[in-house]
């Protein structure tokens, strides 16, 4: 390789390193001896010589800094082979612009055209089409254009004509990014406030002096577009832009793609549901920190899954907590909060994550039916969608987590409503028959568990006497009942009892440091002659599904699996729902 800095690549010094910019892309090095070393090496990258040349009379560890270097700089395209053929495709300058749509932003767009290099500039109208003989092309157009776009990005992917995108309204441009975006999701995924402002104003209320503004930063975007896809660099940012033409702020999202509306999707076999099971049974775990990373692209404050992940104004002392406001497909404009907590940060956002995506995935479900799995002998079962509304949502990084989850949640469901509490019945608690029944479990000492016994005092210095029952024979899971004042405040199921001893004491004292006044959950309490079996493992699974089958009605594993894009973010998510045997 012959490296050779591009002719329209700028670099300067900034605290700490130094910035690079180009057409290619732009690219941030950190350290401070970083901006000394471009600065003598630049003028070295003309293409004369190749890279072991221009390190040869190098000390060996220098020699390995500058190649590095030169490769980072030739991976985000500010440097290029001179020695490279140059690849058949369309130059900006002396090339045919197109530019389709109609108002201020329009005719700014066509005059900065005009004041670059380009040899014509074409003006058309909305709906017109991609003229022949078209270069490249800037579209700008209103929501009530919306497939339009989508025809004229077809169009010209098509005919291999570089596109630039701005859907245009109000104080606001949202413009597609290199590889285009479905603007279908866009709208979708945006808040209804901000879609009022784009259905309101057909064109921008901004100053002449903002339109022109954006107007360049499209054509240079457009130069950008053409000049990389001619020299067959593939960089850039592939998150759609804002434009703010109030504060001239620009800022990216992540738009994740939407499901298919049901109408559209064709009903699975259940050859096709049983292949779509095996499947997200082989489906690897996935690890906490490569979850963190995924989770990313769903959080976005305006076109996101989640809304917001953070901390907020929530207390944090003893243990950490996060909060979540998740989109509510279902009704939108209103939104649904969720939080988690840990004895860490991480934990707390880690477990928050994880049930905000359970719970939009929940709440996206618009099909009539759905398959589910038998559980006692894994066969193909139809499920109505009302009996999937009040079950609560299982998560997991992998499948066995998730089944065990949704079991154990549906498990607690039932114990509860059993014992005279049913959610969603209206029923208050307490006041139906069938008292819980469970066995004392003795306080848990310092040496057999530090963080169950560590809990417990924490709630005594806070006025709270707690007692434990074990009501595991009741639920068919290793499940722990806090008491206090004679009824249950807290009941939780887990795969271990000591968990669930550990993790009923944690939500007792998240309730008290949320300054929540106590609240019963149920008041009807019995004791029971002997503890049940320990269980564990896949004990856990079959005695919950034994549980479960008490009630003459069989449980039944739905997963969600309706949205891809969510899928690949945590693949695993399911409701156990109980259908008539």
């Amino acid at each position: 390789m012959r490296p050779r800095i591009g002719d329209d690549v700028l670099f300067a010094p900034v605290p700490g390193g130094v910035a690079l910019m180009g057409t290619a892309g732009e690219l941030t090095l950190k350290g401070a001896h970083v901006a000394a070393l471009v600065e003598r090496l630049a003028p070295q990258l003309d293409g004369r010589r190749t890279v072991e040349e221009l390190t040869a009379s190098l000390p060996a560890g220098h020699r390995t800094v500058v190649t590095e270097l030169i490769g980072v700089l030739g991976e985000r395209g500010l440097v290029h082979d001179a020695h490279r053929p140059a690849r058949d495709g369309a130059r900006f300058s002396g090339g045919t612009a197109l530019v389709i749509g109609a108002g201020t932003v329009a005719d700014a767009c066509a005059r900065a055209l005009a004041h670059s290099d380009v040899s014509e500039v074409t003006v058309a109208a909305p709906g017109a089409g991609v003229p022949e003989g078209t270069g490249f092309a800037l579209h700008l157009f209103g929501h009530g254009e919306l497939s339009g776009a989508r025809r004229t990005a077809a169009e010209c992917a098509a005919r291999g004509i570089p596109l630039v995108q701005v859907l245009i309204g109000g104080s606001c441009a949202l413009i597609a990014p290199r590889d285009g975006v479905d603007w279908g999701a866009v709208w979708q995924r945006m808040l209804p406030a901000e879609q009022r402002g784009f259905q309101t104003a057909s064109e921008p209320a901004a100053t002449d002096a903002a339109c022109r503004v954006l107007a360049n930063h499209l054509a240079f975007r457009l130069f950008r577009l053409v000049e990389a896809g001619a020299s067959g660099e593939a960089h850039g940012d592939t998150r759609l832009a804002s434009f703010d033409l109030d504060t001239l702020e620009l800022t990216r999202h992540t738009v994740l793609p939407t499901p298919p509306p049901t109408g559209a999707r064709r009903p699975r076999s259940p050859a096709e549901f049983e292949d779509a099971v095996r499947v997200l049974r082989k489906e690897p775990r996935c690890g906490e920190e490569e979850f963190s990373t995924r989770v990313v692209t769903a959080v976005d404050a305006r076109f996101g899954v989640i809304l917001s992940l953070a901390e907020d104004d929530l207390p944090q002392v003893p243990l950490r907590r996060t909060r979540a406001v998740v989109a509510n497909p279902a009704s939108p404009g209103r939104t649904v909060t969720v939080s988690a907590w840990g004895a860490d940060f991480a934990t707390a956002r880690h477990k928050t994550a994880m049930l905000a995506l359970g719970v939009h995935r929940s709440l996206s479900f618009d099909a009539p039916w759905a398959w589910g799995l038998r559980l006692r002998d894994g066969a193909p079962c139809r499920v109505d969608a009302p009996a999937l509304e009040s079950a609560p949502v299982g998560v997991g990084l992998d499948w066995p987590e998730m089944v065990t989850d949704a079991l154990l949640a549906r498990c607690r469901q039932e114990l509860i409503a059993g014992a005279g509490a049913a959610p969603g019945t209206g029923v208050a608690p307490g006041t139906a028959p069938g008292p819980l029944a469970g066995v004392p479990i003795p306080a848990p000492g310092r040496d057999a568990d530090r963080v169950a016994a560590h809990r417990l005092r924490l709630l005594a210095v806070l006025g709270l006497d707690v007692r434990l029952l074990d009501v595991t024979a009741a639920a068919g899971a290793p499940a722990v009942a806090a008491v206090v004042d004679g009824a249950v405040h807290q009941l939780v199921c887990r795969p271990r009892r000591a968990d669930a001893v550990r993790d009923v004491l944690a939500e007792l004292l998240v309730a008290v440091q949320s300054g929540q006044e106590p609240v019963a959950l149920l008041t009807g309490i019995g004791t029971a002659e002997a503890p049940a079996r320990a269980v564990g493992g896949e004990d856990v699974v079959a005695g919950a599904v034994t549980a479960l089958r008490r009630s003459g009605r069989e449980p039944v594993l739905v997963p969600l699996d309706h949205d891809p894009a969510l899928g690949r973010i945590l693949p695993c998510v399911g409701k156990v729902v109980l259908v008539d045997a």
